[in-house]
């Protein structure tokens, strides 16, 4: 094989390469965009939820059962604080409710879950009193 033969079969392997990486990378983003495409309809279905809640709490404000709804749409949305402001106020209207209970249970479980996390990220930022860590 001389010089010529071997720069072109590099040429040729360096080319399929190149294609392997290319699909790779469509795959990736497919991938990626199938997980955007979900967590969108995701947002847009939350979205419809709180806005029927809020319809009805319109009409009526201590329905429970709206409230329950849109405490739902906000914890899904991570948005903790109106979601227990919405959970603490059905359960002041109707607090045998096991929905609303529940969900309360699930609220409190993610607030120390964002607490731990949070804990944990302020606690290394802070670990080399002030310094980045690992100088």
């Amino acid at each position: 094989m001389n010089t010529e033969e071997m720069i072109e079969a590099a040429g040729k392997k360096k080319e399929g390469g190149m294609d392997f990486s290319r699909q790779r990378n469509m795959q990736k983003l497919r991938r990626d965009m199938r997980r955007l495409q979900s967590t969108l309809s995701m947002i847009l279905l939350l979205r419809k939820k709180k806005a029927k809640a809020l319809k009805v709490l319109e009409s009526e404000s201590t329905n429970a059962k709206a409230l329950y709804r849109r405490a739902q749409a906000y914890i899904n949305l991570v948005d903790l604080d109106l979601t227990e402001i919405d959970i603490k106020k059905a359960l002041e209207i109707d607090h045998y409710n096991r929905d609303v209970k529940l969900e309360y249970k699930v609220l409190k479980e993610k607030i120390k879950e964002f607490n731990k996390k949070y804990a944990k990220f302020y606690g290394n930022m802070l670990a080399g009193n002030g310094r980045p860590v690992g100088n």
